[in-house]
């Protein structure tokens, strides 16, 4: 599916006002994640809806190559477990107005005081309510700890609920002012459920343990530095926790070499449908793959 014609680099009067303040800046640069007010339009978020039933029927608009090599919830993979899908937008277009949306972009170049964002990858997360049978959590973990090829350290990432979400139901966790921790760099423990071990690891180092939940209306979204810890709890509620992950890259990143102990480099699941630099890297200003959401 061609997307590089999808983004847009404007916004309207009434948009621009959503921005984020000054004010807000500062707060995301101390404490590492923002809440935003209500700006997704009710339309925008119903399409996500249908295109979450059409990927839960196994329907799609355009078929990615080598999918094993990312989250791809398939129906046979069984219901009472965590839905993790990724690149969605690139294969169901009902994604794509959210997916794709400037305003998501824009916001992220005012938090970072950059002047351009692309879409970096997105993905919709399915939590199943605790009658569905699964009352797993999503363990601490940082994104950049996964982009060890990135140059930049401004990726960040927007976190979309598709309903109101309170605390009953899961929802994203972030540790507040954890962006600033550099001696916290390589958490790779997504899969690790037992949030209270990691806990206890960051304590016994010293590290101040505040935790926020991102209690949103339908509607409202937040964002979390790349740096920032963040997890999530079960799913107590009676109903799926359903939402849109849209992680961005500001205009300065590019690839970097980082040597992969298994062999060869590290590199993103999407690197190999990317164009290639002259020096063989995936290019990231590919539009193709990495559209540009905001550029002033």
């Amino acid at each position: 599916m061609n997307i590089s014609d999808t983004a847009k680099t404007t916004l309207p009067a009434e948009q621009i006002s959503l921005l984020p303040t000054e004010e807000d800046v500062q707060f995301f640069e101390e404490h590492g994640w923002y809440i935003s007010p209500k700006i997704i339009p009710d339309d925008v978020i119903e399409q996500a809806l249908i295109g979450c039933d059409r990927l839960y029927r196994g329907e799609k608009d355009a078929e990615l190559p080598n999918m094993e090599m990312f989250a791809n919830w398939q129906p046979k993979d069984g219901n009472d477990v965590l839905r993790n899908n990724e690149f969605v937008a690139r294969q169901i277009k009902e994604f794509q107005p959210l997916a794709f949306n400037p305003l998501i972009g824009a916001m992220g170049a005012r938090l970072t005081r950059s002047k351009t964002m692309r879409l970096w990858e997105e993905q919709i997360i399915y939590k199943p309510s605790q009658t569905q049978g699964w009352t797993g959590s999503i363990g601490w973990h940082t994104d950049l700890a996964y982009c060890s090829f990135c140059t930049s350290n401004k990726i960040v990432a927007a976190w979309i609920p598709l309903h109101d979400c309170d605390e009953s139901m899961g929802p994203l966790v972030v540790i507040d002012g954890s962006h600033k921790w550099e001696d916290v760099r390589d958490l790779k423990t997504f899969q690790v459920q037992n949030l209270e071990e990691i806990e206890e690891k960051l304590q016994q180092s010293g590290k101040k343990i505040t935790k926020v939940p991102m209690s949103l209306k339908k509607g409202q979204l937040s964002f979390h530095h790349g740096w920032t810890i963040h997890g999530s709890y079960p799913n107590r509620s009676n109903r799926p926790r359903i939402v849109m992950a849209v992680h961005l890259q500001d205009g300065d990143n590019s690839f970097q070499a980082v040597q992969n102990p298994k062999g060869g480099l590290f590199h993103h699941y999407i690197d190999p449908f990317a164009r290639q630099l002259p020096n063989g890297f995936p290019d990231y200003t590919d539009p193709n793959i990495y559209p540009t959401l905001w550029s002033t």
